[in-house]
């Protein structure tokens, strides 16, 4: 089996140690032809690789978003496509240059950014507070929100809306309860136009699985009846 003979980051003009980009001409007097250096360590049997970090040019570009200045260089913004078609031109002249690995550094993801932030609101909350979160990535979140939102909004105007979209959901997520976190399927949406005889399953079924409970009403809708089924279902529901 051929190893791999890696160039590590620092090849590109500029030296030291990750200048960045531009990444279309080496290191005068070391790497000054970069397809003549694949070629040499394809001659002794290895295969020719290259460490390049893909979003620190530099000079500044199009594919810079204004006003996103570091000392240590101009980092490009991965939302845009302008960004991405840099860093896709650049790993191509890797592989016309006959580059056969290609590795990639110090460039966060999605996921580490949203984790990071997720982390610094519970801790900035502290041990008392509840932090739930709606909109959030389940699996992200997990130990890092007390409650998740788990649905797509209910409905105050339409039953059906309601049952596909929290019954549904406490359904789906309900294994996920007490695990990843406290699950909220939504809330309890009470108001005229809301068949309340329909309604009034959705509070008792998350009141008897021991989810978070969340209940709006509308006063407009508010009767004798609506609040005995409420009192019923907070002394069954989630509590911390």
């Amino acid at each position: 089996m051929r190893p791999y003979r890696v160039i590590d980051d620092g090849w590109t003009e500029g030296g030291g140690s990750a200048p960045g980009g531009p990444l279309d001409t080496g290191l005068p007097g070391v790497f000054e032809d970069m397809a003549e250096m694949s070629a040499r360590v394809a001659e002794i049997g290895a295969r020719p690789g290259l460490w390049f970090r893909p979003l620190l040019p530099r000079t500044e570009t199009g594919a810079v978003r204004p006003g996103m200045l570091r000392d240590s260089g101009l980092p490009l913004d991965p939302s845009l496509g302008v960004a991405l078609d840099a860093v896709a031109e650049d790993v191509t002249r890797f592989r016309d240059l006959g580059c056969e690995l290609i590795k990639r550094d110090r460039s966060r993801t999605g996921a580490e950014i949203l984790v990071r932030l997720y982390r610094t609101i519970v801790e900035a909350a502290g041990d008392d507070a509840v932090v739930i979160g709606c909109d959030t990535v389940g699996h992200l979140a997990a130990g890092l929100t007390t409650v998740r939102r788990c649905d797509d909004d209910t409905s105050g105007r339409s039953w059906e809306r309601t049952r596909r979209t929290g019954v549904n959901t406490l359904a789906f997520r309900l294994a996920q309860h007490n695990r990843l976190f406290t699950v909220d399927a939504g809330y309890v949406p009470c108001t005229p136009r809301t068949d309340w005889n329909l309604n009034r399953q959705f509070p008792d079924l998350v009141a008897r699985s021991g989810a978070a409970l969340f209940v709006s009403v509308d006063p407009a809708a508010r009767t004798d009846r609506t609040a005995r089924v409420g009192r019923r279902a907070g002394k069954t529901g989630w509590k911390r």
